[in-house]
């Protein structure tokens, strides 16, 4: 009995380093919750409840409009955002999805309109072309990710702010993997 008690215990410490070494993303992100607005097209995990804001745009959108959800993670100094607007698809229908990323004017959060844009990039993810850009922002210490993608007449664009350490770049990482476009 004793030499199971040891056992036990033995597999135990090997299995906690092992989750402690390989970061186990499943552990750390185990209090985050999926968000999903009804009719959406899509669902992402955040570590919190979204609060929800009806935003005014003056772009080209032509809609005046457009939801923003945002969690404060104050304990890790983060802020993640994700923006929900709508374009008129007939007035696109004969661009592509480069062309509509070049040529749609989306939302953007006021502080981001005075960042400097460090770097932009395009690539196929989820099966979506997506714009991921990364920002200096002028008035705070911060540095800022955002992802943009355009589909089914929608512009989905999801921020994280984030001062620059591993480990909220990496819970940044999690946040933009974690989107699912249905």
């Amino acid at each position: 009995m004793k030499k199971m008690k040891i056992r036990f215990q033995i597999i135990s410490a090997i299995i906690l380093l092992f989750l402690q070494l390989t970061g186990c993303a499943m552990w750390k992100y185990h209090s985050w919750s999926e968000f999903q607005v009804a009719e959406s097209g899509f669902s992402i995990q955040v570590p919190g409840k979204p609060r929800h804001f009806t935003m005014a745009t003056s772009s080209s959108i032509n809609k005046e409009e457009y939801d923003q959800w945002t969690v404060i993670d104050s304990r890790r100094n983060q802020q993640f955002f994700i923006i929900l607007a709508k374009y008129d698809k007939s007035q696109s229908a004969n661009m592509g999805d480069n062309e509509l990323l070049d040529n749609i004017n989306r939302p953007t959060v006021g502080f981001l309109s005075e960042a400097t844009q460090i770097k932009a990039q395009r690539q196929v993810d989820n099966g979506y072309l997506m714009e991921e850009q990364e920002w200096q922002l002028s008035k705070r210490t911060n540095h800022a990710r955002s992802r943009i993608y355009i589909f089914d007449g929608k512009i989905i664009e999801l921020i994280h702010v984030y001062s620059v350490s591993d480990k909220e770049m990496e819970a940044g990482d999690h946040f933009f993997a974690s989107l699912v476009i249905e």
